[in-house]
């Protein structure tokens, strides 16, 4: 009798443990199966790498023709740190000089917005420096000299740009 209740403590310590796995195992799944099928998607990253040098204007951005004509081109960003604004104004910049003109979309609310677009635009900086505070005051990342300059540098271009290519 004492046997057959340790095999049956022994059992669902087991099915215990086998839970507690599962449960802790599960949101790995994602990733363990990404990297299981994403071989296709590394071999063509590394065979359309290319090494980006900060210290030249155009930062060496050449892009596949392909992929200039795409209508939908997506910038990821790295949250924390300020440098990448230097890269993301050389790729606008880049884009909007090869291939189709584009739109330029920042996660920034309405009023947020009118004030970049307003500026970017050849208008006065009172209004997106009063949006800059606000990012200053609140703490957030956006509140950088780095992504005020990467403003000032698409406000350069426009100046550049006939009307229909402008940002």
């Amino acid at each position: 009798m004492l046997k057959w209740l340790f095999g049956i403590i022994a059992g669902l310590v087991t099915l215990i443990v086998l839970a507690i796995g599962l449960i802790a195992g599960l949101p790995w799944l994602p990733v363990v199966t990404e990297a299981a099928g994403a071989e296709r998607y590394r071999t063509w990253l590394a065979a359309n790498s290319v090494a980006l040098d900060p210290s030249s204007s155009d930062m060496n951005i050449a892009l596949p023709e392909e992929h200039l004509e795409a209508r939908y081109i997506l910038l990821g960003e790295m949250h924390g740190f300020a440098a990448p604004q230097s890269l993301d104004a050389a790729l606008i910049e880049y884009l909007q000089s090869e291939g189709p003109a584009r739109w330029y979309l920042a996660e920034l609310t309405p009023r947020e917005a009118i004030a970049v677009n307003t500026y970017i635009s050849g208008g006065d900086d009172a209004a997106v420096r009063a949006v800059f505070d606000r990012f200053a005051q609140l703490g957030l990342q956006w509140a950088n000299r780095e992504f005020f300059a990467k403003l000032t540098a698409l406000r350069a271009l426009n100046e550049t740009l006939p009307a229909e290519r402008q940002i």
